[in-house]
């Protein structure tokens, strides 16, 4: 079993074995049908509307380089939930949820087992920002497919 597995397994059988600040994200996670993970967020309706959709995403490190992947972002009854597909270069990569607070978008993610968040702001049909885990600290963006 993969170590993101087992940190969702945990977190959905209410084991807490993160730091503070990390069982208070996962607390908010909530587990679809199709697995999917949601991240209870708070924004306005019409903020939930603009922000769905398909994206074309990266995160890049510094000393790794830029990894590509595609970025699905949709309704779940009330709450957003977040898919990662085509992942280049790294397989245990995910994006675990999101959070929004006016053109503030906070990304919650694993790499390997290990989550980090990746803090930004929206703009339009893009949004971008930085990430910092453990030593390692890079950026990310992120651009919405036309037509979705």
């Amino acid at each position: 079993m993969h170590n993101l597995s087992i940190i969702l397994l945990a977190c959905a059988l209410g084991v807490s074995f993160l730091p503070q600040a990390w069982a208070e994200k996962f607390e908010s996670l909530t587990f679809s049908d199709s697995a999917a993970v949601v991240w209870q967020s708070s924004p306005s309706p019409s903020a939930d509307a603009k922000i769905e959709g398909v994206y074309d995403a990266e995160i890049t490190d510094p000393k790794e380089g830029t990894m590509r992947f595609v970025l699905i972002i949709k309704k779940d009854g009330d709450k957003l939930a977040t898919e990662v597909k085509e992942v280049g270069g790294d397989e245990d990569f995910t994006i675990l949820g999101i959070k929004l607070e006016g053109d503030a978008v906070t990304l919650l993610a694993a790499f390997q087992g290990f989550p980090f968040e990746m803090n930004g702001k929206r703009s339009g049909a893009e949004m971008s920002g930085k990430w910092e885990a453990d030593q390692d600290s890079g950026t990310w963006s992120a651009k919405k497919r036309t037509g979705n």
